[in-house]
């Protein structure tokens, strides 16, 4: 993983712990999708020979931060495509789990009912439990494949999404440093204000190139520093003693 890849994610959990939501962290599955398309001349499997037909679910699966495995077409994995087709998933898992898996998308393709465009019914099922059922119908078979991913995504942040672990609430007092100016007094206090974790914030003593400031924080000390050190107005004076008031400097 980058700094700056790092960095990102840090200041997005963050922005989701100030939030009190769920986070869903960078550690997630990569499901074995089983899709099954039958145009008029019968259910076909589709095998990673075949990246262009399953484009679409696949761009939408890296939007939402999912990507997905396709299988190499053998043929038991052609002769399964009822199975695929039928949307039953314990029969499918012993060829997911050969692919070193144990989540596994089935969908199936066809025609809507009186022609009017695509339908794609999907159920997702990890070991064996099965999370979620949906069906989507669209004039484009393209956006019909796609939305796959959208369900997908879905049902694994549910399970899968954990509070952040960013510490307690608290209030905490902090020194800003380096201000030569009224400008660099209205950008820090403009900065800080905007800040989704900082709830309120009081001013305590202003000196002609410093700010004590009164924070209260919807995350803990630790957290709020690893905060500031992802972005790029503020950064921690590592001349200040440990003891002392936080310091922070103004870049």
């Amino acid at each position: 993983m980058t700094w700056a890849l790092l960095l990102s994610l840090l200041v997005k959990s963050s922005l989701i712990a100030g939030a009190g939501l769920a986070y869903w962290g960078p550690d997630r599955p990569r499901p074995i999708l089983w899709l099954a398309i039958d145009d008029g001349r019968g259910a076909r499997l589709v095998n990673s020979q075949q990246l262009n037909v399953v484009k679409p679910l696949a761009s939408r699966g890296t939007e939402r931060g999912l990507s997905f495995g396709l299988p190499s077409g053998t043929a038991v994995e052609q002769a399964a495509v009822q199975t695929i087709w039928a949307q039953n998933p314990a029969p499918m898992q012993p060829l997911t789990e050969r692919y070193g898996n144990q989540t596994q998308l089935l969908g199936r393709l066809y025609r809507a009912e009186g022609g009017a465009g695509w339908t794609a019914d999907w159920v997702l099922s990890r070991a064996g439990n099965e999370l979620s059922r949906w069906s989507f119908t669209d004039p484009s078979p393209q956006r019909a494949i796609a939305s796959g991913a959208d369900g997908a995504a879905d049902a694994i942040a549910r399970l899968d999404a954990v509070a952040a672990n960013v510490g307690e609430p608290t209030r905490q007092v902090v020194r800003v440093a380096g201000l030569g100016g009224s400008d660099d007094f209205l950008r820090a206090m403009g900065y800080l204000q905007t800040l989704p974790v900082v709830r309120e914030l009081v001013v305590l003593e202003a000196t002609p190139d410093s700010l004590r400031l009164q924070l209260d924080l919807a995350v803990g000390a630790e957290a709020f520093a690893n905060f500031i050190a992802a972005g790029d107005t503020l950064s921690a004076d590592p001349a200040s003693p440990a003891e002392t008031t936080p310091t922070f400097r103004l870049r």
